[in-house]
């Protein structure tokens, strides 16, 4: 095999990867204009009188959260004219761990914080710029709520910056003896969520505490070079 050979092969491979990431397909902002029977159109509509508070309370019960088109719609006919508001909310809200014990009560906020995630996502324009001002300045659970915000938000600088987390080996879980291996990093969460939202071939499909450390570092350098 010549040298020009392999130059030529490896030159080939790497257009190749460039293709596939140009060709990966960007998330779509979610669909908000679906149609509902009367009763639940009439629900969504009643939503615009609440508080914004009281909103992410009712969004939080099961028959919004288990259909996407019946949360995004609510959440855009809710907010639309006060999306700043919203985000606001959803920001304050994604400062919080997803679980805590408060007084001797664990309080589990998996909800709230999937509602305020969809927010985001809702408004992704308004939210980019919220996001980007005081994402390095948060705090590493609130980077890792909204690195999970960011994996399906439909704008490229979301892209940017799930890219730059990779670096960031802070951990944003507790040590916790009950679970196997080492807490999550906001690296490992920005692997989890770029792999997710490329939908990436030929790589770990999902980093967890189970893998070593430095086998989750090579996993995600070989994210690097494919991204």
């Amino acid at each position: 095999m010549t040298k020009k050979f392999i130059t030529g092969s490896l030159i080939l491979m790497m257009c190749m990867g460039l293709l596939a990431l140009v060709n990966a397909q960007e998330p779509s902002k979610p669909y908000v204009k679906a149609s509902f029977s009367a009763s639940k159109e009439s629900e969504i509509d009643v939503l615009k009188a609440l508080s914004v508070t009281n909103v992410i309370d009712k969004l939080k019960e099961i028959t919004f959260i288990v259909e996407e088109d019946y949360l995004n719609k609510s959440i855009y006919v809710a907010f639309s004219n006060r999306s700043q508001e919203a985000i606001d909310a959803a920001l304050d809200l994604l400062k919080l761990p997803r679980e805590q014990i408060v007084e001797n009560k664990k309080i589990d906020r998996t909800k709230e914080l999937f509602v305020a995630k969809r927010i985001l996502q809702v408004f992704p324009n308004e939210s980019m710029a919220r996001i980007s001002a005081i994402y390095q300045e948060g705090s590493a659970t609130m980077k890792s709520n909204l690195i999970e915000a960011l994996g399906n938000m439909a704008d490229l600088q979301a892209r940017n910056m799930l890219i730059s987390a990779l670096d960031d080996k802070t951990f944003f879980e507790k040590a916790d003896p009950e679970n196997i291996g080492e807490p999550m990093r906001i690296c490992d969460a920005a692997y989890n969520q770029l792999v997710l939202r490329y939908m990436m071939p030929d790589v770990l499909r999902t980093i967890g505490s189970v893998h070593p450390l430095e086998q989750r570092d090579y996993h995600i350098s070989v994210l690097k070079q494919k991204i």
